[in-house]
């Protein structure tokens, strides 16, 4: 037997002895997500099977520290269980390991360097994702693979590794939720794959413009940026608007969801799919697949000031935009208008003043519109009805 799936039962204890005990020298596949599992026999610090390639465990109810897997493992993912303790330095030997899914546990303690030194040479995914991890963050190495880190809801500290640059595939970076306390990374628009960006409940500051004409790419691929609730002051980085050229793209036909598939054969196909909280529409949701088409700016909650820059106009691509609770001032913009594809756009509590211009009538997908607690007079725009 070389694969076992035992996805969405109601096994529940420790994995079944049948289970541990055969098929140790044949067995490279195992599903046992989304079950109650709690945990695996004898208190073991190892997995028996020496030939093992893909161990998915999440959605159970795991207790205890880590278990290290074979050095063949290229996925491990024990997401969504009860693990407490540090990450051992010997998950480093893992030569093969291409996914580490860790998220949604209880775990602690600083990370091991070898996370960002040895381990970032063969990983593709690092997801710490809703743990205790705390410190500053780890240095990644030159030659860094990885195309995703999500470190958020953690309590990270400190400043944003530079050393991040090296990670020059990086598509999705997520350090939300913690608290980081340092300027804008400027240097992360020389990431030419990167397209998701979430710095948001952090201690940010200062302004965004500033330096990014050191940059010789400015997240040419950017898609996705969340900058609330933080400390950013200054105004808004209309010369970033004027650089992020994939929000300036309507995309149409078929949407596909934002991922990628293992360099591996295996069956069923594992891939994985890109995920993020955002406050949509007026409520906090977990975007399980985040679609190619999805185009969103998030800077609420600073104190971004002066008037909305006339680039937003250009980012055609954009359905969700929210500039609430910041200081900015001016008319809002009739230009606003031409974004087509927008679904949600939230310019409260500001210091915003003037008609809402009947051009607004033209976003036929709108269906928020928030301009509540700002100085805004004249008649609300009625459409023909």
């Amino acid at each position: 037997m070389i694969g076992l799936f035992l996805y969405q039962n109601k096994i529940e204890g420790l994995v079944p002895e049948w289970i541990w005990n055969n098929s140790q020298e044949t067995l490279h596949l195992i599903g046992l997500s989304n079950n109650f599992i709690t945990g695996f026999h004898q208190n073991s610090q190892f997995l028996p099977w020496i030939h093992l390639e893909v161990f998915e465990i999440s959605n159970n109810q795991l207790q205890g520290e880590l278990v290290i897997p074979p050095q063949t493992t290229v996925v491990y993912d024990l997401s969504n269980n009860i693990l407490i303790g540090e990450i051992p330095e010997s998950i480093c030997k893992l030569k093969s390991l291409r996914v580490l899914d860790l998220s949604s546990n209880n775990m602690t303690g600083t990370l091991p360097p070898c996370l960002g030194s040895y381990l970032s040479m063969s990983l593709l995914v690092l997801n710490l994702k809703g743990n205790n991890f705390h410190g500053p963050m780890i240095s990644f190495v030159y030659g860094c693979l990885l195309k995703r880190i999500d470190f958020s809801e953690n309590l990270f500290t400190g400043q944003v590794s530079r050393s991040l640059a090296n990670c020059t595939n990086l598509e999705f970076l997520s350090l939300g939720d913690n608290s980081f306390q340092d300027l804008f990374s400027v240097w992360l628009g020389s990431l030419n794959e990167l397209q998701v960006l979430t710095l948001r409940s952090n201690k940010f500051y200062g302004t965004i413009d500033q330096g990014l004409k050191n940059i010789s790419s400015n997240f040419l691929k950017l898609r996705i940026i969340d900058l609330s609730r933080n400390n950013f002051s200054g105004e808004l980085p209309g010369k970033s608007f004027q650089t992020w050229n994939a929000m300036k793209s309507v995309y149409v036909g078929n949407s596909s969801a934002m991922g990628f598939d293992l360099p591996f054969n295996t069956v069923p196909p594992f891939d994985f799919r890109y995920t993020m909280k955002l406050i949509h529409k007026g409520v906090k949701r977990e975007y399980l697949k985040i679609l190619n088409i999805f185009i969103a700016i998030d800077l609420c909650c600073n104190k971004f000031e002066g008037q909305i820059p006339h680039s937003l106009q250009d980012l055609h691509g954009l359905e969700f935009l929210n500039l609430s609770n910041n200081l900015l001032t001016g008319r809002i913009l009739p230009s606003l208008g031409n974004l087509k594809n927008l679904e949600s756009l939230d310019l409260s509590q500001n210091q915003l003043s003037g008609e809402i211009s009947r051009q607004l009538l033209q976003l036929r997908f709108l269906s928020i519109l928030n301009v509540s607690f700002n100085h805004l007079d004249g008649r609300i725009p009625q459409g023909n009805s």
